[in-house]
This record gives C-alpha cells, sequence and structure tokens, in this order.
C-alpha cells in the first residue's frame, strides 16, 4: 500500500503504480505521513504531498513504482503527461499546490520557502505574487533578476513555454498557429523556438 488519500480510482492505484516516461531520479524518500491525490487535469496520474508524481495503471507482475519527471538547467523539476496520446509538459512544484493547497491564483507564482527549487514537498510551496517572491529572495540574500512568468504583464507562463517548444519541435502546429493559439506573435513563437526569449527553461 502506497497511502493514497482522494484518489478516485483505487479500483487499480491500490495493486500497482507504473511509470511511463523518464524516471526522476531524488533523495527523497516516501514516509508514512505522505499523501497521493489525482492530478485533476490528468486523471491517469497521481502526486504527492512529496514531489512525487507517477502514472497509475492495473497491476502488472507486481512491478514496482517508479517516479516521473525531468530537472531543467535551473533547478526546477518537469514532467510530461499524457492525455488522448498527446504530451503536456508541466511543472512539479505547480502540481502540487494546485493538488494540495489550491488552484493557481491569478497573478501568482510558486515560491520555494527554503530556497531549494527540487525541494517540491507541499510544506515547502506556496503561492505568492512576484513582488511578494522578489522580497523572500532579498531577505535569503539571493540576487533576484526577474524572468519569464516572473516579470510583471508576462502574457505566457513557464508551462505555456515548455508546451510551445514541444508543439512546434514536433511540427504538430504551424508557428502562424501556435501564436494565435497562445495569443503572441509569431516573431515570439521563433523567438522562443530558437532560444532567444525564455532561455532560462
Amino acid at each position: 500500500m502506497y497511502g493514497y488519500q482522494d484518489v478516485k480510482k483505487s479500483e487499480f492505484v491500490r495493486d500497482a503504480i507504473v511509470l511511463i516516461g523518464t524516471e526522476i531520479k531524488t533523495t527523497r524518500r516516501r514516509t508514512k505521513d505522505e499523501e497521493w491525490k489525482v492530478v485533476e487535469e490528468f486523471p491517469d496520474y497521481v502526486v504527492s504531498s512529496n514531489g512525487r508524481v507517477t502514472r497509475v495503471v492495473k497491476a502488472k507482475n507486481n512491478q514496482k513504482p517508479r517516479y516521473l519527471g525531468f530537472t531543467n538547467l535551473k533547478g526546477y523539476q518537469g514532467v510530461a503527461l499524457f492525455k488522448d496520446n498527446k504530451k503536456h509538459i508541466r511543472q512539479i512544484h505547480h502540481l502540487v499546490l494546485e493538488a494540495f493547497i489550491s488552484p493557481r491564483p491569478k497573478g501568482h507564482e510558486t515560491n520555494h520557502i527554503n530556497a531549494d527549487r527540487s525541494d517540491n514537498r507541499v510544506e515547502n510551496l506556496e503561492w505568492v505574487t512576484s513582488s511578494e517572491n522578489r522580497r523572500h529572495s532579498m531577505k535569503l540574500g539571493r540576487a533576484f533578476f526577474p524572468k519569464g512568468e516572473e516579470v510583471g504583464g508576462s502574457k505566457l507562463t513557464n508551462d505555456d513555454v515548455l508546451q510551445i517548444r514541444d508543439i512546434v519541435s514536433r511540427d504538430i502546429l504551424l508557428q502562424t498557429e501556435v501564436a494565435k493559439l497562445f495569443n503572441i506573435s509569431t516573431s515570439q513563437i521563433c523567438a522562443i523556438k530558437q532560444r532567444k526569449e525564455w532561455r532560462h527553461i
């Protein structure tokens, strides 16, 4: 048993959790009080209060749980989730907050309280405004240079940019169609693809 709570698909989660994708390396261990919840947008996946994500399927041959995700160059952990045969990139800290705290309030972003970007335990995360995040960084003595979604008035989130790069790299849509989908210009799509913009993710 893996301590699931609020997992609606209990008829198949209670026996096994199996990875589809890339395993994320972590030193964090499952604890007795670790809770699991279904990712609302992607009901085939569950996220834990310790920041672990996995896909749930029917048990086969006593397969053991493995965990999904990757770490980007800035130290943030993301995950590729599949729905209707389409891949969607999400940041794990967002999944944890949305599952255990609340949906993302408008104009808010994630703050890692202890400044460890790989520590996605729910008690280390909070929704804050950009100004609150800056003040927290300054309090910890970290230089803060707003980037991406941290910049006030940004039309895109980090998740949006990761998804744009994925769509463009696989030629799923024309760049003009992607621009219309995300309500930005074609030149911005091109700059994101070539990493002239949003180079930090």
